[in-house]
């Protein structure tokens, strides 16, 4: 999969035959298949056309925009790629004995994994995690 990172500012970004390409100010111009693409960040002030974002949108790939020192703007992102009968489904099993069962799993599950890494700790710097610390007040 290929991430598209675009930071000059008289870049311009299109689509064409299934592909996406970018255009620099210089003339040149480089090509990506649409299939590879998994996500577009923009810094500064490129610009997209507007079958491009509509490419994006009907594909799942996300668009970032940044200033040119980093600050984040936004996302274009589409919720077309949302499984709405399964969000459903999983709303219903809320409350529930399942959800309810899981959850003890889930919680069960990371507190085996903080022993684990605590153990871990007390061998690495040759202390004792058995017995409980005193409480501090």
């Amino acid at each position: 999969m290929s991430l598209l990172y675009v930071n000059e500012n008289s870049a311009y970004i299109g689509m064409e035959t299934n592909r996406f390409f970018v255009k620099y100010s210089d003339g040149m111009k480089k090509m990506i298949p649409a299939e590879t693409l998994e996500s577009i960040t923009i810094m500064g002030h490129a610009q997209m056309t507007t079958q491009c974002i509509q490419e994006c949108l009907k594909r799942g790939i996300p668009v970032s925009y940044y200033s040119k020192g980093g600050n984040y703007f936004g996302r274009l992102q589409s919720t077309g790629h949302v499984n709405a009968k399964r969000q459903r489904k999983q709303c219903a099993l809320y409350k529930s004995e399942f959800a309810l069962e899981l959850s003890r799993k889930v919680i069960q599950a990371k507190i085996k994994n903080q022993m684990v890494v605590l153990r871990r700790y007390g061998r690495s710097k040759n202390i004792s995690v058995e017995e409980p610390l005193p409480l501090r007040q």
